[in-house]
């Protein structure tokens, strides 16, 4: 799905991407999940039918174009200076942008253990309560990923689902060829997971499984070498005689950390990490 904030912002992406793009109108929950099974990309703005409360629980992606939907009265309130009239303005905006947002979240007893994504503008993470520690880049993660990396974390693992038509039948695939995410889901581990397969994806074509394996081991002697309770830096490693590359070295660590078997700290200026 994809959020944007106005009936006009919606017909300029239509006509700025096409025949794969459905701009949903006055639907009910019952036509959005043919909308769904179309295999489109679903387009609605702010202050609409769906933003008001539909529940669209089969989509499990929402990118967020813009969230900027009009609000003249307290708009002209703001600049004859009103009091409190910005308050009242963000208070609003966040809670339609929260609103439309959150219309993917999984419904009690279906879908539970499906994740869920948000791609959003940094410049909009503000408009948005209730996922303060659930973001990946931004003002609460650090550098964001490469939206190409984020894509193909997305599509690998199928997360949107796949819509197929077969003998004129449409069918939906909706299978996580990966099973860590419902553990990540069940462990409230879900953006460490998501972090680690974007590793994954940067690393892939660069490095064989091989290759991961081995580092991840080598780096397992250095740290043991250590002690349990002396951290190293990845200069430290290197130091007492690491041997890998640097890209092989950052998706190994991942992979150690989220499986639980070393940890880490994070100091002023590096990180550090301690055999368990």
């Amino acid at each position: 799905m994809v959020l944007v904030g106005s009936k006009e912002h919606q017909e300029w992406l239509m006509r700025s991407l096409g025949g794969i793009v459905h701009a949903s109108q006055e639907e009910g929950e019952t036509g959005q999940k043919w909308n769904y099974l179309g295999g489109n990309v679903n387009v609605f703005y702010q202050n609409s039918t769906m933003s008001r409360g539909l529940d669209v629980d089969k989509y499990n992606v929402i990118c967020v174009h813009d969230a900027e939907f009009a609000q003249p009265f307290w708009s002209a309130a703001k600049e004859a200076g009103e009091e409190d009239a910005e308050a009242i303005l963000n208070s609003i905006t966040i809670d339609e942008t929260t609103n439309s947002v959150l219309r993917i979240s999984p419904i009690v007893g279906r879908g539970e253990l499906r994740p869920k994504i948000v791609v959003i503008p940094r410049d909009d993470l503000w408009k948005v309560k209730q996922l303060d520690q659930q973001v990946l880049g931004g003002s609460q993660g650090g550098r964001t990923p490469d939206i190409n990396h984020i894509a193909g974390v997305i599509k690998e693992n199928n997360l949107t689902g796949t819509a197929e038509l077969e003998d004129g039948a449409i069918s939906v695939d909706r299978t996580l060829p990966r099973g860590g995410w419902e553990e990540a889901i069940k462990t409230d581990r879900l953006l460490e997971y998501f972090k680690l397969e974007l590793d994954r994806i940067k690393a892939k074509g660069n490095f064989k499984n091989e290759e991961i394996a081995d580092a991840m081991s080598r780096i397992l002697k250095i740290l043991k070498k250590a002690g349990r309770g002396k951290g190293l830096s990845i200069s430290g490693m290197k130091d007492k005689g690491l041997k890998c590359k640097n890209g092989l070295i950052s998706i190994a660590l991942s992979m150690l950390y989220y499986e639980g078997k070393i940890r880490k700290i994070k100091g002023k200026r590096k990180n550090y990490w301690f055999n368990t």
